[in-house]
């Protein structure tokens, strides 16, 4: 059995104590970027949680934080946070792990990405999921199959299973995901982390081209209850 232990650096520091060093100066969003890319080549050839990574993207927003002052910054003020690859990030590939789309570029932010960058959320890549997010395996033609950092051999469950093996590998501190049936929850269960669906409507979602969607939430996904 081989293991992804979630070490290394700031790589293992909880998401509140983040934050909070964010906000007191003691790191930049670049120190956590830097972290970041460093982890990422170590363990993501095996864990394939992130296939697509906009770290140019990524520091560019960071130096648009930076311009602010602090108590502009938002509450995660300049916190690293990966986007489900079904949610459009402006100039970021969005494939929804399904081939005809496997090269489309976003020309807008979704206006939950929107939400989450004026609060101080810095994208820096795509977390994996099944074609169209239906499935409870991550695994698609497009990026191939997550494997989960707890053990290798076994699945990260789905669909949010790039998000819940970004965070059990120590490639993000928090990430998004969406539960439709079970999408937030399982790979959390699987995984060893946290998945919150909240309540359809609470957190903002669209533009879409299907009005009669109601029940798809999404949510956050943590290490722990206390980083929620």
């Amino acid at each position: 059995m081989v293991r992804i232990s979630a070490t290394t650096s700031l790589t293992q520091w909880r998401a509140t104590d983040i934050v909070k060093a964010l906000k007191t100066g003691q790191i930049s969003p670049h120190d956590l970027l830097d972290a970041l890319e460093t982890r990422i080549g170590k363990v993501d050839t095996w864990v394939n949680a992130l296939p697509i990574l906009c770290f140019q993207h990524a520091r560019q927003e960071a130096d648009r934080i930076l311009k602010r002052p602090v108590e502009e910054r938002g509450t995660l003020c300049g916190l690293p946070v990966p986007i489900k690859d079904l949610d459009d990030v402006k100039g970021v590939r969005t494939s929804f792990g399904s081939a005809p789309f496997a090269d489309y570029v976003a020309p807008e932010n979704c206006y939950m990405v929107d939400q989450l960058e004026n609060e101080g959320a810095i994208v820096y890549a795509k977390s994996n999921t099944p074609e169209f997010g239906a499935g409870g395996n991550t695994f698609n033609d497009v990026h191939g199959v997550t494997r989960n950092p707890r053990n290798l051999d076994m699945s990260a469950a789905g669909s949010s299973g790039g998000a819940a093996a970004a965070l059990a590998s120590g490639t993000a501190w928090l990430a998004q995901g969406s539960d439709n049936a079970g999408s937030l929850r399982s790979p959390a269960s699987f995984c060893g982390v946290v998945g919150f669906r909240p309540t359809p409507g609470v957190v903002v979602r669209g533009p879409s081209a299907n009005p009669y969607q109601t029940l798809l939430s999404n949510g956050p996904m943590a290490r722990n209850v206390g980083n929620l």
